[in-house]
């Protein structure tokens, strides 16, 4: 387990391909760093899915020229199709942050409040963001047209 002393931070910066492929290390990183800390199994695991769920977001919508309907933007740079996490370890929470250079949204998406309003909407997507903001402490997003989005949450330690 992390002993540390209350000034004390641990800085965790990662560059990741937009690919499926690097979610299951970096679920496995952040995993094993909410369980060094001290989370529960279930707390460990609502983080894991908080991440997974934002870095999906990243793949699914940062960088839709993949997709062959996508017209590409030039405020867009299609050479940074990356993501950066970063992970701070506190002796009382861990506060991770997914960035993208992607082509962000430009306006706060209310969102849904709750299941109820999900399935009487008919929605298909849009419970990721419902799920981290319901798992995690604090969660803020940012998100700005053509220079993408960051999403940042934090999870406190139980007594």
């Amino acid at each position: 387990m992390i002993t540390l002393n209350q000034k004390e931070e641990i800085k965790l910066e990662l560059k990741l391909s937009c690919d499926a492929k690097v979610l299951k290390y970096i679920r496995k990183l952040v995993g094993e760093i909410a369980l060094d800390m001290g989370f529960s199994e279930e707390e460990m695991s609502h983080i894991e899915m908080c991440v997974d769920e934002a870095c999906t977001n990243v793949i699914k919508h940062a960088y839709p020229c993949n997709k062959p309907s996508f017209a590409v933007s030039t405020k867009v740079d299609l050479k940074k199709q990356d993501m950066k996490i970063f992970v701070g370890v506190l002796p009382d929470k861990i506060h991770i942050s997914v960035i993208d250079y992607g082509i962000g949204v430009g306006r706060k998406s209310a969102g849904i409040r709750s299941i109820n309003e999900y399935i009487q909407k008919n929605r298909q997507s849009g419970l990721g963001i419902f799920m981290i903001k319901k798992f995690m402490d604090k969660v803020n997003i940012s998100s700005t047209k053509g220079s993408g989005t960051i999403i940042e949450m934090i999870k406190y330690k139980k007594e």
